[in-house]
């Protein structure tokens, strides 16, 4: 489970190997210069304040590096990679293979990926040896998802209401959607770019559905 000192932690060596404090670090990436003081990691009532998503973004698009890059500084051992090789397709490719072959010839009856029918990338550990990951190809999903963004699936992990899913349906299409609600006969989804947009899909329409747990920026 990632802590809090943990990732302050990271963002300040981060910092120091590109030869920046954590406030010059914070001006550099265009942020208030007090973004990433000591001061601001905790609230006046004294409970732990993480740093954004949006302010760790803005933070690798200014420097050039990757979120790879950054998570090894998550590590006791500074710059040793937490990563894995995940399985990795484009949606484009995915969406063929599937309308051509079906679902057998890249995922099992459980949604993991075949192996051997993949091809690799390098990742940040996401604690799953299942996880795969799709690329974006176009701007469908714009503004939340642009072109070039990847999305990292955990077939194993438990999804929730509202969390992001990628759905296989049985027609060959595969879908990212919001799920807002789940019966045994049927669920109700929101499209990511429209949340007030909620479809009714019936259950025996999806094959699988897995949870979304990443996505590069």
């Amino acid at each position: 489970m990632l802590k809090h000192d943990q990732l302050w932690r990271a963002l300040d060596r981060y910092a120091d190997h590109y030869g920046m404090t954590s406030s010059g670090l914070a001006r550099h990436a265009g942020l208030d210069p007090t973004s990433f003081n000591p001061s601001k990691r905790q609230t006046k009532e004294g409970k732990p304040r993480w740093p954004s998503t949006e302010s760790i973004g803005k933070v690798l698009e200014a420097t050039g590096g990757t979120m790879v890059e950054f998570v090894s500084y998550l590590q006791d051992v500074p710059g040793a990679v937490l990563s894995q090789d995940i399985p990795f397709l484009s949606f484009e490719e995915a969406h063929d293979l599937l309308q051509k072959e079906g679902d057998e010839g890249l995922f099992d009856d459980h949604g993991f990926p075949i192996r051997e029918n993949w091809d690799f990338m390098v990742y940040p550990d996401v604690n799953d040896a299942e996880a795969f990951g799709i690329e974006v190809t176009n701007d469908d999903l714009a503004p939340v998802y642009r072109t070039g963004t990847v999305l990292v699936m955990s077939p194993n992990a438990s999804i929730r209401r509202l969390d992001r899913v990628l759905l296989c349906m049985a027609n060959g299409d595969i879908l990212v959607r919001e799920l807002i609600r789940q019966t045994a006969h049927r669920m109700d989804l929101a499209m990511v770019t429209n949340p007030d947009e909620v479809e009714t899909i019936m259950a025996n329409e999806v094959i699988w559905m897995t949870r979304i747990v990443w996505a590069s920026q």
